[in-house]
C-alpha cells in the first residue's frame, strides 16, 4: 500500500545553496520501503531517521532516497518527524512532516508553550494609521500630589495713583496747662520822676 504526502514543515539552510530540500515522500507498507523525492541530498549516504528511529537507506541519488522501515517492531500508523541529514554537516537537513495510515481522530489540544523572544523588527513599509478607539471611561481621581518648592519673589510693581482726601477728623480735647516757667532777669531802673507838690503844714506841736 502506498500512502502518497505533500511537505508539510521543511527547515532549509538559507546560507548555502547545497541545502537538501523534501518534495514528496511515498510509503510502501507492503515492502516496508521509503521513498523520498526532492534535491540536494549530497554525494555520500546521507542519515535518514523518521521519529526517532534511524533508517536503513537502500540507495539514493541527488534527487532520491529509497529507505527501509522497520520490521520488528513494525512501525504504527501515526505521525512522524522525518529528517535528512546529508554530507554538507549538521546545518544541511531537511525536516518533513509525515503522516504513515490514514489519519486518526483528533487529539486534545496541549498545553500552551512558553512566550518566544522577540522576533527583530521588519523592513517593510509602515501601514497607515488605525482609526481611533472609543474614548474610555474617565478613571478615578488620583491622591493629591506633593507640595512644591516656594516660587522666586516677583519684581515689584509700579506706584499706583494717590488716593482721594479724606475728611478732616474732629478737634481733639486741650491739653493739659504747662509747668510754670523760669523767673525773668531784672529789668533797668526807669527815670526819675518829676517832683510832687508840697504838702499841707503839720500841725504844731506841744509846748
Amino acid at each position: 500500500m502506498l500512502w502518497g504526502q505533500t511537505p508539510a514543515t521543511q527547515e532549509l539552510s538559507q546560507e548555502q545553496s547545497s541545502s537538501p530540500v523534501i518534495t514528496m515522500v511515498e510509503v510502501d507498507l507492503d515492502d516496508n520501503t521509503l521513498f523520498i523525492s526532492g534535491q540536494n541530498f549530497g554525494q555520500a549516504t546521507p542519515v535518514v531517521t523518521l521519529g526517532q528511529i534511524q533508517l536503513r537507506v537502500l540507495r539514493f541519488t541527488s534527487m532520491m532516497i529509497v529507505a527501509k522501515l522497520p520490521v520488528v517492531p513494525p512501525i504504527v500508523p501515526a505521525s512522524y518527524l522525518l529528517v535528512i541529514l546529508t554530507d554538507a554537516g549538521s546545518t544541511a537537513t531537511a525536516q518533513f512532516a509525515l503522516t504513515i495510515g490514514p489519519a486518526g481522530p483528533t487529539g486534545p489540544t496541549g498545553s500552551g508553550g512558553p512566550t518566544g523572544s522577540q522576533g527583530p523588527s521588519g523592513v517593510g513599509a509602515t501601514g497607515p494609521q488605525g482609526e481611533s478607539g472609543p474614548t474610555g471611561t474617565q478613571g478615578s481621581t488620583g491622591p493629591q500630589g506633593l507640595v512644591g518648592p516656594t516660587g522666586s519673589t516677583g519684581s515689584q510693581g509700579s506706584t499706583g495713583p494717590s488716593g482721594p482726601i479724606g475728611p478732616t477728623g474732629a478737634t481733639g480735647p486741650t491739653g493739659a496747662t504747662g509747668a510754670t516757667g523760669p523767673t525773668g532777669a531784672t529789668g533797668a531802673t526807669g527815670a526819675t520822676g518829676p517832683t510832687g507838690t508840697t504838702g499841707e503844714g503839720g500841725p504844731t506841736g506841744p509846748d
